[in-house]
């Protein structure tokens, strides 16, 4: 039988008995006894203690009811540090005259005054230009979508007009890593410890990138002595990586410096690492809700999307019941209708998603 913390009720009351038990003429139920008093401030301290009890077992063992700050320690000392907050980059064109040089550190400015820099020194050898920036600044508003211009802080000599974002936008832009996604890494490293090059290690370094929210590898991806690796970023809009965001993974799993003890590791010698990004295959169901309303509506896409989050792999499957039951225990929903009637599948280099939900 499961232990039960006692209540502040049964406890005076237990008090109240003991009073009565123990101690002759006393008159623990009176409304203004001196027992009663004292029983009273006696109780509220035990079940102090009771409720002290219970905050210490929800700590020991990291988990969704432990306090935050104590699911960063138990990650720190398990080696899974914190991923800070991270600053957006990629790929801008600008219109120049050939010889042009846009020096290391050249500013430029977004319509809301963020701010992005070069990395390196570029020279123009045609009438245009592309070099890489990366923001000032870091957060998920540092993302910026293509097409998007960037005005120079100060002159350039030989340039004209803005730098304009290349298609794959300026991404890799995100806030300090949700309190969850760490338990879920910290829980990841628990149950599978470092082995110096398994495909959950690839999956774990991956992880430890700034934005990657799901990873991915499979041994033999393009035969003996491969490893292949994807991931998404559940936090931006398009949640497939950019080629900057795929390089700079691999980058970080072929050799890094470790969170935790600043030592050098990385992926072993021999195995070739091969990055490669999903194609979304979405599903895009009819549902009639009863009752019918926005907030329902929004209820329902939330659960969907925290289902697809949980349990949608490349070469996987989303179980029917699991959708069924993702909508039926949507806040407020009492009755709903849905076209999908049997379990969805991808291939292995495809990744299921909820894309426009037709409401009926």
């Amino acid at each position: 039988m499961p232990y039960s913390t006692p209540r502040l009720k049964q406890l005076i009351a237990q008090g109240e008995g003991d009073i009565a038990f123990y101690l002759d003429d006393s008159e623990p139920r009176l409304p203004f006894s001196v027992e009663r008093g004292l029983n009273f401030a006696n109780s509220a301290q035990v079940k102090d203690l009771y409720d002290h009890q219970e905050w210490i077992a929800r700590q020991i063992v990291p988990n969704q009811e432990s306090d935050d700050e104590y699911i960063v320690k138990h990650a720190q000392r398990r080696g899974v540090i914190r991923k800070p907050a991270s600053a957006a980059f990629g790929l801008v064109t600008m219109a120049v005259s050939s010889g042009t040089t846009i020096k290391a550190g050249q500013r430029f400015q977004r319509g809301d005054g963020v701010i992005f820099k070069t990395k390196e020194e570029h020279t123009a050898e045609s009438d245009s230009i592309s070099f890489e920036v990366k923001a000032d600044s870091t957060g998920q508003v540092t993302n910026t979508e293509a097409k998007v211009e960037l005005t120079p802080a100060s002159t350039i000599i030989g340039a004209t007009g803005n730098a304009v974002v290349e298609d794959e936008g300026l991404r890799g832009g995100a806030d300090i890593e949700p309190i969850l996604d760490l338990l879920y890494r910290l829980q990841l490293k628990m149950r599978n410890p470092p082995q110096g090059g398994a495909t959950f290690d690839y999956e774990s370094w991956a992880l430890e990138v700034p934005g990657v929210t799901r990873a991915w590898a499979e041994n033999g991806w393009q035969g003996r002595g491969t490893v292949g690796l994807t991931f998404v970023n559940d936090n931006e809009d398009d949640i497939i990586p950019s080629q900057p965001q795929l390089d700079a993974v691999e980058a970080y799993c072929i050799e890094h410096e470790d969170p935790a003890t600043g030592d050098r590791v990385g992926a072993p010698a021999g195995p070739e690492l091969v990055m490669y990004t999903l194609t979304l295959k979405p599903l895009t169901p009819n549902i009639h809700l009863v009752p019918d309303s926005a907030d329902t509506r929004s209820a329902v896409t939330t659960s969907l999307k925290t289902l697809e989050v949980r349990s949608a792999s490349p070469g996987g499957k989303l179980l029917i019941s699991d959708i069924r039951q993702a909508i039926k225990t949507a806040a407020g929903v009492r009755d709903y209708t849905c076209s999908l009637n049997s379990d969805q599948t991808s291939t292995k280099d495809e990744l299921l998603t909820f894309g426009d939900i037709t409401w009926v």
